[in-house]
């Protein structure tokens, strides 16, 4: 099994606030289809090269109710790690990732916390349309995630990285499945979404978080 090695780095916020993180997570890619489901990724490992993503992570988000619901219903894979990107996913050189977090720390580093909400239903898929995902969109919090995107794609900038897309999307991704099912699934999102509002009305937490962190995962 391959060494892994987390590094935390902290990037300071107003007084109000105790810290805004970006953590940092490597570890050795084996690219084999086989191994994930036939999941492909959209550019090939190479040697001391990170497949890296900026993104705010969910786990204290409560999701876990909507999550069953559509995995079930759709016969979705579920996906464990709740996150919201920031940014595309892209291929760091080894040596540029120290220097990359260390912009992305002085860009950020005037941030303050907000409130988010992700309480629309919306369906997805990848780059090269091999999976489809379902998951909730962001309706609170849509303009601070835009300028936290504005700020990671200018770091992006200063590696001839590719920006965000346009126009961005700020979502999790709940559940997942192979292939292009947008078409199949969009036909059922009414009666879902019919659903999703009696889980929002007894929980009144669901899908709401207040934003202090911000995470850089290479690996």
């Amino acid at each position: 099994k391959p060494d892994e090695t987390v590094k935390s780095k902290e990037i300071p916020l107003p007084a109000s606030i105790n810290a805004m993180f970006i953590e940092r997570e490597k570890e050795i890619v084996h690219d084999d289809p086989s191994l994930h489901d036939g999941r492909i990724r959209s550019f090939g490992h190479e040697k001391n090269n990170w497949a890296s993503y900026v993104y705010i992570d969910l786990q204290d988000c409560e999701l876990d109710e909507a999550k069953n619901f559509l995995v079930k219903e759709l016969v979705l894979e579920p996906i464990d790690h709740h996150h919201l990107s920031i940014s595309r996913v892209v291929s760091l050189r080894h040596h540029w990732i120290d220097p990359f977090i260390k912009s992305l720390k002085d860009n950020l580093e005037q941030g303050k916390a907000f409130p988010l909400s992700l309480d629309k239903l919306q369906v997805y898929t990848n780059d090269d349309k091999t999976r489809t995902f379902v998951g909730l969109e962001a309706t609170v919090g849509v303009k601070e995630l835009q300028k936290l995107t504005t700020s990671v794609d200018y770091c992006f900038s200063e590696y001839k990285l590719p920006p965000f897309y346009y126009p961005p999307s700020f979502h999790v991704s709940l559940g997942w499945c192979l292939g292009d099912m947008r078409a199949q699934i969009r036909n059922r999102l009414q009666k879902l979404e019919l659903k999703l509002v009696d889980i929002m009305e007894d929980d009144g937490d669901f899908g709401r978080l207040l934003v202090k962190n911000v995470h850089c995962k290479s690996g």
